[in-house]
This record gives structure tokens, C-alpha cells and sequence, in this order.
């Protein structure tokens, strides 16, 4: 299946789409087109809401000005209307290029009452549209949503989709069908909060046999702000609207992808007013059910940090290079890191192998991402870190099976006396502390799985630990001060405390005795060694730094060499001083050398 994707409201498909027609507006209270270079796909009145009726323009098609029921305006009203209209849309492109696409919407069942009445009235607007404009592609869609009163939309619910397309195919028209998926959704009320889709599965089953005569389709989302709040059109993507149900998308999806198999391109619009970031979400999820769009694989040479990886104990840099693959560079030692304008996506974690996928299309990212839309959207792992034990949104069959293998639990210490409390997966048990940068940690819980972890985890939450630390804080409290029979003292104090107000169901999977996790000696000298010669540095590039006027960054360390990683904390050295920075500013920026 594959599709010819039109920009809507100027929001940009991911960079590595390519896009050339956009949608203009031709509504009744238009009275000219706002055009650029590319093609378009001119979308005319649709009767949802109240116009002005008054303008140049409309002023001069009396038909078209009184048909209307409290100024909503009534389309294919009847011949006249249709005549009327063919020459509204000539004038209003005028001088302009013609809109390779016309896009109509139905009218109202109180006045036009059948299909044959519609094709009546609708073939007069044809002829004289193609007589002007020749080439131009014409598409109906189906509508549901109006403040019209007295009628409702004559194409709108599955049935009525179904005749339609049934008459369209007797007859000899120019006319297609345009499918509004949300649309048929809204018409036959299903719930969003609890959405079944054999009706949608039955229909794309029934409107295979006309797929000749559908030219495209619409997708968007609908988002709740909150569980009491109503379902919001045209904003989120296909996980808000599918409530985070993984395989109710993918189904959904899917039987589109079924229904359409016959290699002929289709035009695709999504209708989403939120973010670029949920349009982009609908158009890689379609692609990962096997919709094909025009790409612009990036084939450039680069190699980006992608993330920080601890093997043995030891740090490392992992660079994805898109001559050599990825590799692994030893932190400790570095003394010059070179980096370039560009930022690109680190791709994804694959917790099958706790190993990161590259990002297939090498995409380019803004300064305050590190991954594309792409990547987000099928990164399952972002509904663990939410996760609170309970109603669980990830629908990936790697993401369960890892949620269904052994996670502990463990209480980290921070210098400054601040403990927080975090789970860990089986094969990251120690990693993970690493990660976070602990002085020292009791690993104090053995749970069967990540749900049980988290459940006990949100329970030890209540009773007061904390279960985050910034990273001002950890920058802000590198110094070692206690020592280590004072940091026990405080563990075991709260270690105690959890087990006698645990639950009985909890507090079946605690250990006879945390197990320890022990930094203190090695950060100990290191924190001796720099004393009080270290700079607090929060960033790793200048305050005044703003990348769309920099040709390239300074780099950001330069004969500094890093002798110290804590977490994602480096200390170098230089000239007998030390400063402190955040090395996972680092990650997705472009590096031209790093030695």
C-alpha cells in the first residue's frame, strides 16, 4: 500500500518524508487562496460551522450565500448550487496554478435524501470543473460533526459509505471517495474509552471491492486531558487514541493495510491540529504496519554518541559511525571531544537483548531531542519507566516478556544523605546503580517480575523515599564528606523502617539481608584527589549558545582529559584544576573527533 502524503496546516512530516502537495483552505469565507510553491489540494467548504457569507466572492453566487440554515451552509442544495459553486472554485483559484486535488464533502439528508439525487445534482459541478481544469483529481469525503440542525450527512455512517461506493461504481464520474477513518468511528459511536473494532474490520472487509474508487484517506487521533475529561478531535496521535492499546492499533491498522493491497498510490492527509511530534507518530505507525510513503533515506557520513554504556565497571562511550557500525570508546582518557551542528536520533533500547537499535533513517533531531518520532513511537520501554505496577499500557510482546522476568529493588545513597529508591531487571542489577550514579546501595527486594517491582516500588514511595534525583543535585554533591559507617547507619535505618511498614503481600519478597553495592572507597579518592579545586559546569556548551547561528560548536572538551565518571557525571582535568559536567549533554550531537 502506498501513499502520496499532503502537508496539513503546515505541519512537516518527519525529514526524511517527502511531501509536495499542500492542503489550502477554500472555504465559503475565503476569497482567495494562500499559495506557495508547491502543488495543492484545495479543501472546500465542509458545514461544520457558522460563515460569514460575505465577501467578494460570495457575494456573487446568489445560491450559493442563501443556501444555508443559520449560516451553516447547505451543500448540493440543488442544480443552480452546483453551477454556482464549480464557478466559485474557478474564481477562487483564478490566476493561480489549478489544485491537483478538489476535495467536496456531502450534504445534508433533510434536502438532498438519496445518492441518486446527489449524483444528480453533484455531475453538473464535474463537467464544468474538468472543462477548466482538466487534470484535477475530485475526492468526497465522509463527514460526521456539524452544528446543522434538521439533517445529518448523507455520507457518513458504514452503511452509507457502502451504498455510496455501490452507486459511485455504476456510474462514469471523475469522483472518488476520500475515508475519514475517525470520522466513521464518530458516525457509529464507538466508544473511545473501550473501543471495539469488528465493525471497522467488517467494513474495510465489505469496501475492498471498491477500493478503485477510494482516493486517499484521512487519519488523526483524539486525546484525553484525564480519565473525567471529553475525547478531544484532531489532537494526540494513534496511541492517545487507541488509549496506549499496542495491538488494538496494530489490528486497526493492519486491516487497513489488508484492505488496500492492490499497489495503487492513495493520498494521505492527517488531520492533526496538536503537535508535529503526534503527526509524525500517525505516519511512522503506518509505516510499521507496511504503508509505504516516499522517503529520503539519509545517507550522510557521521558518527553520534548514542549512549553511556558501564561494562565491568568501566565507562564507555557507544558511537554509532555510519561508515564502521557501532563501537565502544572507553570514557576515562578522553581529552578532546569535537562536535558538529548537527544532532541525530540514538535510536531505540531492544529489550530482548538490553542492546539499542540504530535508527533506520539516520534521522536529524532538534537541539532538545535525542530521538525522532519515529523511534518514540515504537520504543515500548517509555510505558515501563511510567509504569506503577498497575494498568499497564505496554502491549509489546519484548516489553512483557521482559516485565515478566526477575526485578529487584534497591535503596541508593547519594552523597548529602539523600536515598532514593529504584528498581533494577535482572541483568542490570549492579549496571543500573551504575548508571544512577549511587555511592551505595542495599538491593533489598526480589520481585518475579517488573509489575510486582514497580507495585512494591509505588508502595515504598508512599512511605516517604524518594524515587528520583536530579542531576543539579548529584553535580551539586560530588564531594564525598560522610563516611562510610555513617551512610550504613542511615540504609539500615531505612531499610528497617520499610520492612516493618511493608505490606504482608510486599513484604514477602524482601531479602533476609540486603544485598550491598559499594562505590564509597573509589569515589572516596577521587574526591580526595580533587579537593576543593573543582568547577561546578551544569552544561556542556555556552549559555549564549543557539545552533541555527553556529556553523559548528567549539569543542566542549579540549585538552581536558577525563579522569572520573560517576553516572553520567564526568570530572576532568586541566592545569591542576577540575570541572564537573553532565556528560549526557553529549548524547545525539554529531561528533567530528573524540581522542
Amino acid at each position: 500500500m502506498k501513499v502520496i502524503p499532503i502537508t496539513y496546516h503546515s505541519k512537516k512530516y518527519p525529514s526524511n518524508i517527502y511531501s509536495y502537495i499542500d492542503e489550502v483552505a477554500g472555504n465559503f469565507d475565503k476569497d482567495k487562496l494562500d499559495l506557495n510553491d508547491n502543488e495543492y489540494s484545495l479543501h472546500t467548504e465542509y458545514s461544520h460551522m457558522k460563515r460569514k457569507l460575505d465577501n467578494s466572492l460570495i457575494n456573487k453566487y446568489e445560491e450559493l450565500k442563501n443556501s444555508h440554515k443559520d449560516f451553516v451552509p447547505q451543500l448540493w442544495k440543488n442544480k443552480k448550487w452546483a453551477e454556482e459553486f464549480a464557478y466559485f472554485i474557478i474564481d477562487l483559484v483564478g490566476e493561480n496554478n489549478p489544485p491537483k486535488i478538489i476535495e467536496i464533502h456531502p450534504p445534508f439528508d433533510d434536502y438532498c435524501k438519496t445518492f441518486d439525487d446527489f449524483f444528480e445534482i453533484y455531475k453538473i459541478f464535474e463537467d464544468i470543473i474538468l472543462s477548466k481544469i482538466p487534470d484535477a483529481q475530485i475526492f468526497i469525503e465522509n463527514r460526521c460533526g456539524t452544528f446543522y440542525t434538521g439533517g445529518k450527512f448523507l455520507l457518513s455512517k458504514v452503511n452509507s459509505i457502502l451504498e455510496f461506493l455501490k452507486e459511485l461504481k455504476n456510474r462514469k464520474l471523475r469522483l472518488k471517495l476520500v475515508l475519514d477513518y475517525p470520522q466513521v468511528f464518530s458516525a457509529e459511536l464507538i466508544k473511545m474509552d473501550n473501543i471495539k473494532l469488528e465493525k471497522i474490520i467488517s467494513f474495510n472487509n465489505s469496501i475492498k471491492e471498491y477500493i478503485k474508487y477510494i482516493g486517499g484517506f484521512h487519519i488523526w487521533g483524539k486525546r484525553k486531558k484525564d480519565a473525567s475529561s471529553r475525547w478531544t478531535p484532531h489532537t494526540g496521535d494513534l496511541n492517545t487514541f487507541f488509549s496506549y492499546n499496542n495491538d488494538l492499533k496494530k489490528e486497526f491498522l493492519n486491516s487497513i493495510y489488508r484492505t488496500f493491497e492492490d499497489n495503487q498510490e492513495r493520498y494521505f492527509v492527517p488531520e492533526v491540529n496538536s503537535s508535529e511530534e503526534d503527526l509524525q507518530s500517525i505516519v511512522y505507525d503506518l509505516i510499521e504496519a507496511g504503508i509505504e510513503f516516499p522517503l529520503n533515506k539519509n545517507n550522510e557520513d557521521y558518527k553520534t554518541i548514542i549512549s553511556i554504556d558501564w561494562v565491568n565497571h568501566i565507562p564507555y562511550f557507544r558511537i554509532f559511525d555510519s561508515k564502521e557500525g557501532v563501537k565502544l570508546i572507553e570514557i576515562i582518557g578522553i581529552k578532546n571531544i569535537k562536535v558538529k551542528n548537527k544532532k541525530r536520533c540514538i535510536g531505540i533500547r531492544n529489550l530482548s537483548n538490553n542492546e539499542r537499535y540504530i535508527c533506520p533513517y539516520n534521522n536529524e533531531v532538534k537541539e532538545n531531542e535525542t530521538q525522532c518520532a519515529y523511534c518514540k513511537n515504537i520504543d515500548n520501554f517509555k510505558y515501563c519507566v511510567m509504569c506503577k505496577g498497575s494498568n499497564c499500557k505496554n502491549h509489546s510482546k519484548d516489553s512483557l516478556s521482559y516485565c515478566k522476568q526477575k526485578h529487584f529493588i534497591y535503596l541508593a545513597y547519594f552523597q548529602g544523605g539523600l536515598i532514593k529508591v529504584g528498581t533494577a531487571h535482572n541483568t542490570k542489577k549492579e549496571v543500573r546503580l551504575e548508571e544512577q550514579g549511587a555511592l551505595y546501595a542495599f538491593i533489598i527486594v526480589d520481585a518475579p517480575s517488573g509489575q510486582v517491582a514497580r507495585m512494591i516500588e509505588s508502595e515504598i514511595v508512599k512511605l516517604g523515599i524518594r524515587e528520583s534525583v536530579s542531576m543539579s543535585y548529584k553535580l551539586k554533591n560530588i564531594i564525598v564528606t560522610e563516611t562510610l559507617e555513617e551512610i550504613l547507619d542511615r540504609l539500615n535505618i531505612q531499610y528497617k523502617f520499610i520492612r516493618e511498614h511493608l505490606s504482608p503481600d510486599s513484604s514477602k519478597y524482601l531479602l533476609d539481608e540486603p544485598v550491598h553495592f559499594n562505590r564509597y572507597d573509589y569515589v572516596k579518592s577521587i574526591s580526595n584527589r580533587i579537593g576543593n579545586k573543582l568547577t561546578i559546569q551544569t552544561s556542556l556548551f555556552d549559555n549564549d549558545y543557539i545552533i541555527e547561528e553556529i556553523k559548528e560548536v567549539e569543542p566542549f572538551i579540549k585538552n581536558k582529559k577525563i579522569i572520573y565518571v560517576l553516572g553520567n557525571i564526568g570530572i576532568v582535568e586541566y592545569n591542576n584544576k577540575y570541572e564537573c559536567i553532565n556528560l549526557k549533554k553529549l548524547l545525539s550531537w554529531e561528533i567530528e573527533s573524540i581522542d
